[in-house]
């Protein structure tokens, strides 16, 4: 039972924020709709944004981030495309960068362990240093087309994404890989100039 209570949460949070911005969304509008008591919201969320946090959470453990990063990234951006008015409502509710941080925050969990795992597939010590700078670049890339895509007036929709994600990924298929091989390169150069 208390699956599906917190299941009906999410649903109906994610409903009103399709039809209204975050900050006036209240805890009131949701039990009501949930017909659920503010007690009982409390003890599955701290507040509305820890309900977005939740369903994110959910799509990423759905998926084994070793075996298919980009997977994982195109299901969690088709998870956005989806609710294009949710994740817009909010963008507009914290502004560019609150949202940046939130969704690069996601995007730093999937991608440290991508780098990780291909590091120690191709038997490469990495800097710490190395695979944030690595991280930071693919979060920020992958930020910005999605705030552009979020705050682009045309009616983009999943299939324009979808196409979209699957020309990023042939264009830069490999690229951590090789990301990954020069930063061994860097390592093997600054120990020959010691």
């Amino acid at each position: 039972m208390s699956g599906l209570t917190k299941k009906a949460i999410i649903d109906v949070t994610i409903s009103l924020a399709e039809r209204k911005p975050f900050n006036r969304i209240t805890v009131r509008d949701i039990v009501t709709e949930c017909g659920i008591t503010r007690n009982t919201f409390y003890y599955y969320f701290r507040d509305i944004y820890d309900v977005i946090d939740q369903a994110l959470k959910a799509q990423i453990e759905k998926y084994d981030v070793e075996d298919d990063v980009e997977k994982t990234l195109f299901d969690l951006t088709a998870f956005v495309v989806r609710r294009k008015k949710v994740f817009l409502n909010m963008y507009r509710t914290l502004g560019h960068d609150k949202s940046g941080e939130y969704i690069m925050e996601k995007l730093h969990t999937l991608l440290t362990s991508h780098i990780a795992g291909v590091a120690k597939q191709q038997e490469v010590v990495i800097s710490d240093e190395d695979v944030y700078l690595i991280s930071a670049f693919y979060e920020e890339a992958l930020f910005g087309i999605l705030s552009r895509w979020l705050t682009n007036t045309k009616n983009t929709g999943l299939e324009d994404i979808e196409n979209a994600i699957n020309r990023i990924k042939v264009m830069f298929d490999g690229e951590i890989e090789h990301t990954v091989a020069n930063c061994k390169n860097l390592s093997d150069n600054a120990e020959e100039n010691k």
